[in-house]
């Protein structure tokens, strides 16, 4: 876990008000051929690999819970013989609304980060549309 400064507000001489946010690393198995696909799309569209990642997650989490729902119990079954380790930073907060989704759909949350990780990037192959 990491501490990192939203905004500090100077309340007075000797007061400040802190905001901060709880930063937490998670780590995943991803199958070896979904994680080469995931990084030939962050290559050709020059993005960092856990920066794609959290713009992914966010949008996901953006749809409603019928749709999050969908997706989840779409993509989450998949052979892990043939894995990489992919770790990523999160706030708290996405960490929780993750935990909430996979405890609705008796998943663990990284079977979610991985249904969220195949639907972009089968979204990505079949429009050649790149979208966050």
């Amino acid at each position: 876990m990491a501490i990192s400064f939203k905004s500090i507000r100077k309340l007075s001489a000797t007061e400040f008000e802190l905001d901060i946010n709880y930063v937490f690393t998670t780590t995943f198995k991803v199958p070896s051929e979904l994680m080469k696909k995931y990084e030939e799309i962050c290559k050709k569209e020059h993005y960092i690999k856990s920066d794609l990642l959290r713009a992914w997650i966010t949008s996901f989490l953006a749809l409603s819970p019928a749709e999050q729902d969908i997706i989840v119990k779409t993509y989450t079954k998949m052979e892990l013989k043939d894995r990489r380790i992919f770790g990523i930073r999160l706030v708290d907060e996405v960490m929780n609304e993750l935990d909430e989704i996979a405890k609705r759909n008796n998943v663990s949350r990284s079977d979610v980060i991985r249904s969220i990780m195949v639907f972009k990037i089968e979204r990505y192959e079949r429009t050649g549309e790149f979208d966050l």
